[in-house]
């Protein structure tokens, strides 16, 4: 739900909020009893937040956090990646 609410405030001109709403979001994944097999959900939630790092002018950080996107979306079997 976050990384949705990180995209909705993109698009009405917060990008520092919603950087820090995808941070959040992020960081759930990392918390314990998150499912850890890769799935589409996970991926777009690093897609979502590197969007959002780059609109925040952190390139770097939303290079990595693409790229471990494209990684879970693989993993899982997505197609189209």
């Amino acid at each position: 739900l976050r990384a949705q609410v990180a995209r909705y405030l993109l698009g009405v001109g917060r990008p520092e909020d919603a950087f820090a709403t995808a941070e959040g979001a992020r960081e759930e994944l990392d918390a314990p009893g998150f499912p850890a097999a890769p799935s589409s959900a996970v991926a777009w939630v690093h897609a979502v937040h590197a969007r959002c790092a780059l609109n925040v002018e952190q390139d770097d950080l939303a290079r990595a956090s693409a790229e471990r996107a494209v990684e879970v979306a693989r993993a899982g079997g997505h197609a189209g990646v």
